[in-house]
């Protein structure tokens, strides 16, 4: 590995599925308080800027700590590669909390089946 492509490929499913880990860890049903969606927030956030400070400072032990796929360690090592990885883990991490999380994507299905 090691071509933009793939990595950023990698990168978004993995990226999805750590959402979706700290999603089902925090949210525990559709109707949530606030204090719950803040914490779901911080959650991200916290994880995020671990994830961002590892991959600054090639801190592997951390990586694996934080299940960082080993498919993605070659990328890091290309900074144009490494600036649009920590690009889009600032961005659905520290940004966009909600956005492709399940209370989204669940918003947006119900939207749809709405249209319909």
């Amino acid at each position: 590995m090691g071509e933009p492509e793939e990595c950023i490929e990698v990168l978004d499913k993995w990226i999805q599925s750590e959402k979706n880990t700290i999603y089902d860890e925090n949210i525990k049903g559709p109707e949530n308080s606030q204090d719950v969606l803040n914490t779901y927030m911080e959650r991200l956030e916290s994880f995020g800027k671990r994830l961002l400070s590892a991959i600054k400072h090639e801190d592997l032990f951390e990586l694996q700590e934080l299940n960082w796929p080993n498919e993605l360690m070659e990328c890091i090592k290309d900074m144009n590669i490494r600036i649009v990885i920590t690009d889009r883990i600032e961005c659905w991490f520290l940004r966009y909390h909600f956005v492709k999380s399940k209370l989204h994507i669940n918003e947006l299905a119900a939207e749809n089946a709405g249209l319909e």
